[in-house]
């Protein structure tokens, strides 16, 4: 039902979607669009108020705040692009990323209570791998934080939103039509544990394999706004973590 929607929606991307080099290419333009905004935003902002001279510079890039406030700035500015660049091709950019669909609410809960399962299993097997659970780098950046909703706005809304319209959105509208699900599973899945360089390689294991249950949602259910929600209940539910972890006496 809501594979029939979601073609509905899209006219059938007629034109077709941007094939596989101009996806690579304009992939690599959204994400050094990303990182370029990120690093100007930083300059600024290390500019306007910058650390205590005993302070790492690694401590500060690693502050909660400072964190969101990238996010938020590199993602809006990432998102904008996206949506360009699928309007200029098919002039339905919600369709051409995958929003068009509204999936079934018992298959959003089903594939988030899955991604849920995964995280449990990853957390429960974490002292057997000899790795701090939570992850340091989360750890650092929940401690550092003055604003518990900035931060929660920055990691549980607006990473998920950029990461799933692009991973899972225009990369995979592109290179679906060349490769196959499978093949675009693999390597939007790759890119997008290889971009978690904060973290180390238990992480990078559960995220490549969350990488892989969220492509088969956005498969299965034909919509972005199902891996959508796995990913925001996961990262919300990190946060929720932490703050139990820092309350409980």
């Amino acid at each position: 039902m809501a594979r029939e929607t979601d073609d509905a929606a899209a006219g059938k991307l007629s034109p077709p979607p941007w094939g596989f080099w101009a996806t690579a290419g304009f992939g690599l333009v959204i994400l050094g669009t990303f990182y370029v905004t990120q690093s100007l935003a930083f300059g600024i902002v290390y500019s306007l108020s910058p650390p205590a001279t005993d302070v790492p510079l690694q401590s500060y890039t690693s502050d909660g705040d400072v964190l969101s406030l990238l996010t938020l700035v590199s993602g809006t500015a990432s998102l904008l692009l996206i949506a360009v660049l699928a309007f200029i091709r098919s002039r339905h950019p919600t369709a051409y990323v995958g929003f068009a669909t509204r999936p079934e609410p018992s298959a959003v809960l089903t594939w988030v209570a899955v991604a849920f399962g995964l995280g449990t299993v990853h957390t429960f097997l974490a002292p057997a791998a000899g790795v701090a659970s939570p992850p340091d780098f989360l750890v650092k950046v929940w401690a550092s934080t003055d604003c518990v909703a900035w931060l929660v706005l920055g990691v549980a809304v607006m990473a998920p939103l950029f990461e799933e319209t692009f991973f899972r959105g225009f990369l995979y509208r592109g290179w679906g039509e060349s490769l196959g699900v499978v093949w675009t599973a693999t390597l939007t899945t790759l890119l997008w544990t290889a971009v978690h360089v904060q973290y180390g390689w238990y992480e990078r294991i559960y995220i490549g394999t969350m990488g892989l249950l969220l492509t088969a949602a956005r498969f299965q259910t034909n919509s972005l706004w199902t891996p959508l929600c796995m990913h925001a209940v996961n990262n919300g539910l990190a946060l929720a973590c932490m703050a139990l972890e820092n309350t409980t006496p």
